[in-house]
């Protein structure tokens, strides 16, 4: 929390949503490539491949953290009661 107050104050909110959208897109463009590697014909690209994604994914929930104090937590968290609700439904109809 202290962290992500930090950044605000020191580079503005405008600059941290930026982060976080250059942060989104750099995890799916490092998932897509994550797919496309045969883990029987590379292993090693794989592995590395591997460790890329969890970083991606490490920056991701930071960014995550500085979205829930950029645009409320309590407001996010009543969408993802939403969300979680809606696929439990749709869940149970599969």
């Amino acid at each position: 929390m202290e962290l992500t107050q930090d950044l605000i104050e020191r580079w503005g909110e405008e600059t941290q949503i930026e982060m976080i959208i250059e942060t989104s897109l750099k995890l799916a463009l490092t998932l897509q490539q994550f797919k496309q590697i045969d883990k029987k014909e590379n292993y090693l690209e794989y592995c590395n491949s591997y460790n890329e994604v969890c970083l991606k994914i490490a920056e991701m929930k930071l960014s995550l953290e500085l979205s829930e104090f950029i645009f409320n937590k309590n407001e996010i968290d009543k969408y993802q009661d939403l969300v979680t609700h809606h696929l439990k439904e749709k869940l149970q109809e599969y």
